[in-house]
């Protein structure tokens, strides 16, 4: 693994579980990160109060990996932390080098632990530690204990995955994919424009639309019957 990274003097992998109900933004809940040449691990509750920053610098001779980096982000973003200069989304490089090909246990962090034959944890035991995220605090102190050893636990598959998919990359194009993940987390955590007098006006008047919509379609091409 060193050869293709050697000239970045840290290179961490990292993790947040946070909570976000629908059409909100995250609250993040805890951060865990693993620095791959050291060892140094870092294991942070932030549900009762974060730090003002980070506890890697982001400067460009340090290298953050993480799976789909876009979540992470908007967790810095929630914190006013600032982001890291050097970005691989090994979620984005799972997709290309896979592109065309069977996935069989899909595109997500155990899918790729499992197409490279690594251990991960099981399905079940992942989700019930997402609904547990989801499901908001407060929590006792067993339930953050868990949520902690959760995140570790993708550190910990993350920093086995990086070695075995690093070999395959073009890290000069895998650094550009993550530059688009910081901006796909902003436009995340900014939302979709939207004129909200205009889309009540259109949900208050919806189905005389649609169904005008459909006669001047059918005109045209009389594949729908009007309602």
């Amino acid at each position: 693994m060193v050869p293709l990274i050697r000239h970045y003097r840290e290179v961490w992998v990292w993790d947040f579980e946070f909570h976000a109900p629908d059409g909100y933004r995250p609250h993040p809940l805890c951060v865990v990160a693993r620095e791959v040449f050291s060892g140094r691990r870092i294991v942070w509750w932030l549900d009762d109060g974060a730090p003002p920053a980070p506890p890697w610098s982001a400067a460009p001779d340090v290298l953050m990996v993480g799976f789909y980096v876009s979540a992470e982000l908007t967790c810095h973003l929630a914190l006013n932390w600032p982001f890291p200069t050097r970005l691989v989304a090994l979620y984005a490089e799972f997709r290309n080098l896979t592109s065309g090909l069977p996935v069989p246990a899909g595109h997500g962090l155990l899918g790729a632990l499992m197409y490279y034959g690594l251990p991960g944890l099981a399905a079940a035991d992942k989700e019930d530690m997402r609904r547990l995220a989801q499901r908001g605090g407060p929590y006792s102190s067993q339930e953050r204990e868990a949520l902690l050893d959760y995140c570790q636990s993708d550190v910990d598959a993350l920093a086995t995955l990086l070695p075995m998919m690093l070999p395959q990359l073009d890290l000069g194009t895998a650094l550009l994919r993550g530059r688009y993940t910081a901006a796909a987390a902003r436009i995340e955590w900014n939302g979709v424009p939207l004129d909200v007098e205009k889309f009540t006006q259109l949900c208050d008047h919806w189905e005389p639309v649609r169904t005008h919509l459909a006669q001047t379609i059918n005109r045209e091409y009389p594949v729908q019957t009007p309602p």
